[in-house]
């Protein structure tokens, strides 16, 4: 059987009401997890329109990337995709979502040993541009080309 995904703008409201749904996902899936309800609900530079989710049947949350808006680039807080998806491509559909969005290049931090995310994220075009304590900085640069193809479709 076939499951079927929906994507879906994240709104504060929406994310308020299944506020214990996204905590328990991030400390399920991403080692020494540390976001609680004040990191998930505060208000950044153009968060809500960034931020997308992936639901599954009956509204299952499958998945979430949180980003906001910095002076010249798109910041990605979090980005999670629940262990049993994994590997479906689920990951790269929410990251397009985010570049057809963003218009500027993309930054985000992980932890150095989240070799599996450090993985993903130098498969799809993010370079490692430094190193933060026991995280990587990571960059990808904004691509014209994405929005162009996207706007064609």
């Amino acid at each position: 059987m076939v499951m079927e995904y929906r994507m879906v703008e994240l709104t504060k409201d929406y994310l308020a009401s299944r506020l214990d749904e996204f905590i328990d996902m991030c400390h399920n899936n991403i080692p020494d997890e540390y976001w609680q309800a004040e990191h998930f609900l505060s208000d950044l530079k153009n968060k809500w329109r960034l931020s997308s989710l992936l639901l599954g049947q009956e509204e299952q949350l499958i998945g979430f990337l949180i980003a906001s808006e910095k002076e010249t680039s798109v910041h990605i807080h979090k980005f999670v995709i629940d262990k049993s998806f994994q590997g479906e491509g689920l990951g790269r559909r929410l990251l397009g979502e985010l570049e057809t969005k963003a218009h500027k290049s993309l930054t985000l931090k992980v932890a150095l040993a989240n070799v599996s995310a450090v993985s993903f994220y130098l498969k799809n075009g993010f370079e490692i541009s430094g190193q933060q304590d026991e995280m990587y900085l990571m960059n990808k640069k904004y691509d014209e080309s994405i929005n162009r193809r996207n706007s064609s479709a």
